[in-house]
């Protein structure tokens, strides 16, 4: 039950974010997670204002919405910049290929997801907040990808989030690359309980799209089962769709079990749903079975090791209800 298989996610990373000095202000961020993560990521990292001929330091940038659209402005110097991030962003996502997601700076005019300051005319007033000119880019390059900034990723939920869908497109990367119908398939039975988890009706959909009477072309199948699979995992399951699965697992098992250990997993399990403790009380009990008595078709399921489980070693803040709604929290 290993993730030995599983290719190497591919990260396109806010250059500012560990790598170099080269905010506006002449600083680099450094994230304990993003550090860890190194070591089981390809980052690919890329500053557009540098590529656009910014120094460093620099006088800031900002976002200005008017009647003809969003400009992008240095107002110390009334420098008009939109023309220039438009060009490379477009440029440098398309000369890009297997990426799997986006680690991205927040509240950066050029970076930020979906908390940067979009000023009125005066370029003081802020009439709302949004992505910057290069992360609208990516949303719209890559709607299927995995992308998060470095101040959500702080969170212990949403990081595991991101890291369920990154690892899971990056497992279907190479049968995207090269469409097998019969790959496809096996990938997945292997995300079964998984989907179950996150998206039943979406599991229902892709289901239906492996199995129906007329399959498109393969190259067209394998798209349009990673946009269906990304969006699956878009949003976090409830965590009564984890115990049904586990629940559901359990059975598997349960035969080979004394009742001693089935008391024991019904007791985790009672904790977890009641918020006593995490997921990692039931799932790791489970796990630990099914390694030893369940069938392969269950041993194989991507629920078990969704992502290398180091990963979780950097604690972050909680939530109000942290124990319900992470998933695999070591």
């Amino acid at each position: 039950m290993s993730n030995s298989r599983t290719p190497t996610p591919v990260v396109v990373l806010s250059r500012c974010l560990g790598v170099e000095a080269c905010r506006y202000n002449g600083k680099m961020i450094r994230e304990d997670f993003l550090r860890q993560l190194s070591s089981y990521v390809k980052f690919r990292p890329v500053c557009p204002e540098l590529e656009i001929g910014l120094g460093v330091p620099r006088d800031p940038i900002r976002i200005i919405a008017g009647d003809g659209g969003r400009t992008l402005v240095q107002p110390a110097t009334g420098r008009d910049l939109t023309r220039s991030m438009t060009t490379f962003s477009q440029e440098f996502l398309t000369k890009l290929n297997d990426v799997d997601g986006f680690i991205l700076k927040s509240r950066s005019p050029s970076c930020g997801i979906r908390d940067t300051r979009i000023h009125d005319a005066d370029q003081e007033t802020v009439r709302e907040r949004g992505a910057g000119i290069f992360a609208a880019a990516v949303l719209e390059h890559f709607p299927d990808a995995a992308v998060e900034d470095e101040k959500r990723l702080r969170n212990r939920i949403r990081r595991e989030h991101f890291l369920t869908r990154l690892y899971a497109l990056a497992r279907l990367r190479p049968i995207a690359r090269r469409p097998d119908r019969e790959a496809l398939r096996r990938f997945h039975a292997k995300n079964r309980l998984l989907l179950m988890t996150f998206n039943r009706k979406e599991l229902d959909r892709l289901d239906k799209l492996l199995s129906g009477g007329r399959e498109p072309d393969e190259a067209d199948l394998a798209k349009e089962y990673r946009r269906r699979l990304s969006n699956a995992l878009s949003r976090n399951p409830r965590y009564t769709s984890l115990i049904d699965v586990l629940i559901y697992a359990f059975g598997s098992v349960s035969k080979q079990l004394t009742d001693r250990d089935r008391a024991l997993f019904l007791e985790r399990l009672s904790g977890y749903r009641n918020g006593k403790i995490p997921a990692s009380g039931p799932v790791g009990l489970l796990r630990s079975w099914v390694l030893r008595h369940g069938p392969r078709d269950l041993r194989n399921q991507t629920l078990f090791h969704p992502y290398p489980m180091e990963l979780n070693e950097v604690a972050g803040p909680a939530g109000k209800k942290p124990l319900q709604r992470t998933l695999y929290d070591a």
